[in-house]
């Protein structure tokens, strides 16, 4: 998984790229990235970038839900989240194209998880994507995530922004994969620092027990908590 930002970086440096992914590995790009990258985002912009890139799998139109925000304001951030989805699904289908949407559910209360299923009706991928990055602990994480399986009842969810073994242990079935980044780079990386494949290929096997079983994306084609402004 690689964000937007970074997919464009690759897109310039097709050498790099090829040297980067294994032919067998699933391209995934991500929209959730920092605020500051999604004030002006536009799905003209996106699908630009799917048709320049090409990715396997493409996760749309994020943007933020906080607490400190009034339900109106959470609802038009939702809202508009929900509506470059389903532009940027409908443009992909009308052009059969090869990228696979992963809709991406928004916000942790249930009224908020309501109003994504509506649109997640209308595209039918049966999964989606949870974007944990800014939980400091696992308590409201878990919580969450098992609010939006009961209320959203995906067959799949890809948990981004946490692969900590016992954070991914404690979460529902139903999360089967998970991607990040801070974990496996404090577990992988030398003391030089510099990555190291062996370290990698030791550490890969850990999280992908937590979740129970071995999991792909074709999977879904076939401490304490402190309180903090959520972004969901």
């Amino acid at each position: 998984m690689t964000t937007r930002e970074r997919a464009k970086w690759l897109a310039r440096r097709p050498e790099v790229f090829n040297e980067t992914f294994r032919p067998d590995q699933k391209l995934i790009v991500t929209t959730t990235q920092e605020d500051k990258y999604l004030v002006d985002l536009e799905v003209e912009e996106e699908l630009e970038q799917i048709e320049e890139v090409r990715p396997d799998y493409y996760i749309p139109h994020d943007r933020w839900v906080y607490r400190s925000m009034t339900a109106d304001e959470q609802i038009e951030q939702i809202d508009e989240c929900m509506n470059g989805l389903l532009e940027i699904y409908e443009h992909l289908n009308e052009i059969a194209s090869s990228t696979q949407i992963i809709p991406l559910a928004k916000g942790y209360k249930r009224w908020h998880f309501k109003r994504c299923l509506r649109t997640f009706e209308k595209i039918d991928t049966g999964y989606c994507a949870f974007d944990v990055t800014q939980y400091p602990g696992y308590r409201s994480m878990v919580r969450h995530a098992t609010r939006l399986v009961d209320v959203i009842d995906p067959s799949g969810v890809l948990l981004i922004g946490r692969l900590a073994p016992d954070h991914l242990r404690r979460l529902p079935p139903r999360v089967v994969a998970a991607a990040g980044k801070s974990n496996w780079i404090r577990a992988c990386r030398t003391e030089s620092g510099a990555f190291s494949h062996e370290e990698f290929a030791a550490w890969e096997p850990s999280p992908r027990t937590a979740l129970l079983k071995p999991t792909t994306l074709d999977h879904f084609t076939q401490s304490s908590d402190q309180e903090v402004d959520i972004h969901g």
